[in-house]
């Protein structure tokens, strides 16, 4: 019969549609392709037996009506599920409309999780956790005691032998369920969560571990996992490997994918909106009439080389030493005698790429006293760099010893004699051009696209401005050294290079709003507006410029299978 129905009756246009609507909420859903081929014969076949109408006037009665005269008529078990799938889908993701009928005690309780604002996937997970429950006891669900859940849990352990994240996830359906939608007391306390299995890693000896490395021949398999991150994410940033989202216009219903960026903080190409996001919302917190000043410290030379082969923990130890060191100076009396608001930014580069960690501070000039006064600090002096110098000096020195003795026996005695601790301090105004400086190297390294002047299979050409005139300078480097450069900025993974500290920490943030409308009013100036909502980037369509829906985003693979004609291989940043 199915034969007879795709050779007799033509194809309508609106069955095509839908059909290409299923396979793009198929695509952006993750379904693979062998999913999504036996979807698209299921609703071929349910379109013919439609006679003519279009899927979308088709009703869920009629759809389970196919579904019980395919079980009459003897289908198979995998044509069924398919089917039954298929037509759940379509009706669930493509027209947004309930499949099954939902009872008052199952809508009160995914009600009660939308309001603590639970996600899709958690809501359908304590709704099957639940369901279960019933279907087990086949009665409904508030009908059922605390000795039968007891038991119930019983034989997912012991005869099911479920795996522990699945009876986590059921006990913690179950209870949202009695104790939130039924407000019932939950006094099992005989059914634990299952403790997570702890496994001992594999930990290898510094002999086993130089012995591997020694193996190692390529230079590119010697560098680290983060940098090797970062090189796969650049390589592959706007361009398919990366994904594409999907968008249609709602006026001339096409369809335009974008290339997605990499997102990683040292791409070059990366990172601007962010920026420009964070420069505007630090922007909005600066005090009224307050000069701020730039402070940065650095380390003598004799330290780079094992800041660099330590960067997560001596990088640690350089900024949290630093604000520590700042911070008590200014809390000394003989000096500023309050806690002044604090953000530190970590760079690691010269400007001709050269390995060179320091931390940049702007610090608000004055802070607040252990009275809750505004001390307000000198115009053009905030502390003394040289007792900064030595207070540093000396704590990393002691830390370091304390806390990595076999890295402090690595390091030559005179670094710590020498003088060369450098702290530079200096009144910047107001702050917006601190603020816009910092922000450029917030969310990348130093080096950006604009700097890369000429490229040849031999020679990289790159721009930087000398330190002492600032004039541009052109500076040639083989490939391998400038990857060498670059990757050695790499931070690891999960290190914030961005910190606040005094008044500027977030736990201080209503009283640094409070101190920033009080001095307004003092100076006869307009209150502080709150930033707004950051609205995010919606293109045009090219045909009819319109703005475009975002529908969800697409890997490579998909597009692949979905658009096979499509050949373009990088788009623009």
């Amino acid at each position: 019969m199915r034969e007879q129905v795709t050779k007799s009756e033509p194809v309508n246009q609106s069955v095509l549609e839908a059909q290409e609507q299923c396979e793009v909420a198929m695509a952006i859903e993750g379904l693979v392709p062998g999913t999504r081929k036996a979807y698209t014969r299921a609703l071929q076949r349910f379109c013919g037996v439609l006679k003519g109408r279009s899927p979308g006037e088709a009703t869920v009665k009629e759809a389970r009506g196919y579904l019980a005269e395919l079980k009459r008529s003897g289908a198979s078990r995998n044509v069924l599920s398919h089917a039954s799938a298929a037509l759940r889908f379509y009706f669930e993701k493509v027209r947004n409309l309930e499949w099954e009928p939902v009872s008052p005690l199952r809508r009160r309780m995914i009600e009660d999780m939308q309001l603590r604002g639970f996600s899709p996937k958690t809501q359908s997970s304590y709704v099957r956790s639940v369901l279960g429950l019933a279907r087990h006891y086949r009665r409904s669900p508030d009908r059922i005691v605390e000795e039968e859940i007891r038991r119930y849990f019983v034989h997912l352990t012991c005869e099911r032998k479920l795996a522990r994240p699945t009876i986590t996830i059921a006990l913690c359906g179950i209870k949202f369920f009695y104790v939130k939608t039924l407000k019932r007391d939950w006094s099992l306390t005989g059914v634990p969560v299952p403790k997570r299995e702890k496994k001992l890693p594999v930990v290898l000896s510094h002999k086993e571990a130089c012995k591997i490395l020694s193996c190692v021949r390529v230079p590119r398999h010697r560098a680290c996992l983060d940098q090797l991150r970062a090189m796969r994410a650049i390589e592959a940033c706007h361009t398919a490997a990366a994904g594409e989202a999907l968008w249609r216009c709602p006026r001339c219903a096409k369809r335009h994918f974008t290339f997605l960026g990499c997102g990683n903080r040292h791409c070059p190409a990366c990172g601007a909106t962010r920026a420009e996001q964070w420069r505007r919302k630090h922007s909005a917190l600066l005090l009224p009439g307050v000069v701020y000043h730039l402070i940065g410290f650095t380390v003598p030379a004799g330290l780079r080389r094992a800041i660099r082969s330590h960067p997560r923990e001596l990088l640690e130890l350089l900024m949290r030493l630093s604000s520590s060191a700042l911070l008590d100076v200014c809390a000394n009396p003989k000096w500023l005698g309050a806690t002044p608001g604090l953000t530190a930014v970590l760079h690691t580069w010269t400007r001709q790429y050269e390995y060179h960690p320091h931390v940049h501070f702007i610090a608000t000039g004055g802070g607040i006293d252990d009275q809750g006064r505004w001390v307000e600090a000198h115009p053009k002096f905030l502390v003394p760099v040289h007792a900064l110098s030595a207070i540093l000096r000396a704590r990393f020195r002691d830390a370091l010893r304390e806390q990595h003795p076999e890295i402090f026996a690595r390091i030559t005695p005179t670094v710590w004699k020498q003088k060369k601790w450098v702290v530079h301090s200096k009144p910047v105004g107001a702050g917006h051009t601190t603020l816009a400086y910092l922000a450029r190297y917030v969310y990348r390294v130093a080096l950006s696209q604009r700097a890369i002047l000429r490229h040849q299979p031999d020679c990289i050409t790159l721009r930087y401005r000398k330190s002492d005139s600032n004039k541009p300078r052109a500076l040639r480097l083989n490939p391998q050294e400038f990857i060498r450069r670059f990757l050695q900025h790499v931070l690891p993974s999960g290190f914030r290079k961005i910190r606040y500290f005094g008044l500027h920490h977030s736990s201080k943030r209503p009283l640094l709003r409070l101190l920033q409308a009080a001095m307004a009013i003092q100076q006869g100036q307009p209150l502080p507006i709150p930033m707004p909502a950051e609205e995010s980037f919606v293109p045009t369509c090219p045909h009819c410029d319109e703005p475009m829906r975002f529908e969800g985003r697409i890997s490579a693979h998909r597009r692949a299978s979905l658009f096979p004609s499509a050949t373009q291989t990088r788009g623009p940043p």
